[in-house]
């Protein structure tokens, strides 16, 4: 390599792995939770599994299909977790089915958020977003994030918001790890010499203007924990940076100068798009 990876994606291998940016069904478990036996949500319908409404439309066929007993599962019956699974799958491919006829086609990382959005507020409840919809369309995604964290949904279901925000302010800039780095990141940590690093003991964080202490566990699990989902993308990182700047300088992170930047892969080498 011509140059090394900086800092910046050394250490959001670290933290993510392999994957680009989180899967709707991720998102969607993260956020909804799982309980096995029906329960009351806070908008007073009976519930199940990861946020399954057991009084929409249609929802006593989809439990039958997957072999429970929609009596009694509406009555405070419980479901396996192979069940729940199966109801999340066709869930999550209705949502984004819907998600991609309200926003048309989007990178990976964007359509996961829709499709995140759709199964929580349903296709009438997102497609009545005019101005949020629009702004994904043109790409806007800073502008997009902004609309959304100003919303009543947001109000209402907190943390999922600002992930999902925070995600969308990142647009479609997630650099694929198999894509450059094969199966293995072992190469990546510390980085070589060579890469732009602020100093011999720091690495600049994916995160705006934040150091990593190379020794500070507490400071990448706390990135982790409240940042994680956003993988390789760097404006993702950037935007939950700033929404947990506090957080994370309590965790250890220090203020830095400059924020961190790709650096080229190789020679000429520019980062992926999703």
């Amino acid at each position: 390599m011509a140059r090394a990876l900086t800092a910046f994606v050394a250490l959001a291998a670290l933290l993510a792995g392999a994957q680009a940016c989180s899967s709707a069904m991720d998102l969607i478990k993260q956020a909804e939770g799982y309980r096995s036996c029906e329960y009351m949500d806070t908008t007073g319908h009976r519930t199940i599994c990861y946020g399954f409404n057991l009084d929409a439309w249609g929802a006593s066929s989809k439990v039958a299909a997957v072999g429970g007993d929609f009596q009694k599962v509406y009555n405070g019956g419980c479901l396996s977790q192979s069940q729940c699974d199966s109801l999340l799958a066709g869930a999550v491919s209705s949502a984004a089915s819907a998600a991609r006829g309200i926003f048309g086609s989007q990178c990976s990382c964007i359509e996961a958020v829709l499709t995140d959005m759709t199964y929580n507020l349903g296709s009438a409840g997102i497609s009545s977003f005019t101005t949020f919809i629009s702004l994904i369309k043109q790409g806007k995604w800073s502008a997009a994030a902004s609309d959304a964290r100003g919303t009543l949904w947001c109000s209402q279901v907190g943390s999922r918001c600002s992930r999902d925000a925070s995600i969308i302010a990142g647009g479609c800039s997630g650099v694929e790890a198999e894509e450059h780095f094969g199966d293995s990141h072992d190469d990546l940590w510390p980085p070589e010499e060579d890469a732009a690093a602020p100093g011999e003991d720091d690495l600049v964080a994916p995160v705006v203007s934040l150091d990593f202490d190379r020794e500070s566990a507490k400071c990448i699990a706390e990135a982790k924990k409240l940042c994680g989902h956003c993988g390789f993308n760097k404006g993702c990182w950037e935007s939950c940076a700033q929404e947990h700047e506090s957080a994370l300088k309590a965790a250890g992170c220090t203020t830095a100068g400059e924020p961190a930047e790709i650096a080229e892969i190789d020679e000429g080498g520019e980062p992926a798009s999703c």
